[in-house]
């Protein structure tokens, strides 16, 4: 949400059941690309398994698709350990929010409506590691192909959680009790966008572990996506883009990349919208985020 900065392709679909330790998955439309067809049942496209039962790669998954929980996603994540490339969020991505912090969060955990904030309701911030294996924990768990989850981070941070940025004269909570744990002030003008995903704090309730923790940060800009795929930010409905159709996005396609510009311009399929997901394209192409 800081700055103006994701391919499908249609493909035969193979579905198989996939049986792991702890569930029976249905896996459909296999594939390691951003550019999947997502499975048309709604199942859940994990896409395929790597030799330790995990997949491989995690795939968007459809709108009102079947997600896995977040113990499932944090196990899979863990059999695959990737290193730290950005040693200076090494703090911020052991850090994880409070019982207590969590039960003010879910009280009020933004401006929107009752079911708006029901979709945050799951979020937790509950997983540390590497900055890479926390993008993929929160792509898991949310159902947003890893690959545009790294793009879009990289745009909006450089993949630095410390990183505050945007220029605002509203410098507070707006529908948040002052004695609440996630209440945020800080003196006028600030920089209001917070962390690896850019939360925006006049709007989105989540100080302080915006900041302080990568994986809440993560985990609270998918919830938000998936909330915008499902179609549940009601004051889009009928608005129409030539490049994403009329919301609420009935192809996935149209719900990934329509969202991510979404989290931007806050329009749907404006130029702004258009242009930043431009930008992550170009990102997904060149694969500029830290290796």
């Amino acid at each position: 949400m800081k700055r103006a900065s994701l391919v499908f392709a249609t493909g035969s679909v193979r579905c198989l059941l996939w049986i792991t330790s702890a569930a029976l998955w249905p896996i459909c439309g296999c594939s390691t690309s951003a550019t999947d067809q997502a499975p048309a049942d709604g199942g859940y496209d994990g896409g395929p398994p790597d030799g330790g039962g995990a997949p491989a790669h995690f795939s968007t998954v459809p709108p009102h698709g079947l997600l896995p929980s977040e113990d499932q996603c944090a196990a899979w994540v863990s059999s695959q350990p990737t290193p730290e490339t950005v040693p200076a969020n090494q703090s911020a991505n052991q850090t994880t929010p409070t019982q207590a912090w969590l039960s003010d969060l879910h009280a009020i955990p933004l401006q929107g409506t009752p079911t708006e904030a029901a979709d945050i309701a799951p979020v937790t911030g509950n997983f540390t590691g590497s900055t890479d294996m926390i993008l993929r924990w929160a792509a898991c768990k949310w159902g947003v192909d890893e690959d545009v989850v790294r793009a879009e981070a990289y745009e909006e941070s450089s993949w630095r959680q410390s990183l505050a940025a945007d220029d605002d004269a509203v410098c507070h909570s707006r529908n948040v009790p002052t004695t609440a744990l996630n209440y945020w002030s800080e003196p006028s003008p600030c920089h209001p966008s917070k962390g690896i995903l850019q939360i925006k704090l006049i709007f989105f309730n989540a100080f302080p572990y915006a900041e302080s923790s990568t994986a809440l940060n993560a985990d609270y800009r998918m919830a938000r996506q998936r909330t915008c795929m499902n179609g549940d930010i009601s004051w889009l409905y009928g608005q129409t883009s030539t490049d994403w159709g009329t919301y609420p996005p009935s192809t996935t396609d149209g719900a990934l990349y329509g969202c991510m510009g979404q989290w931007f311009s806050g329009g749907w399929g404006d130029s702004g919208a258009v242009n930043y997901v431009q930008q992550l394209k170009t990102i997904l192409t060149n694969r500029s985020w830290p290796h």
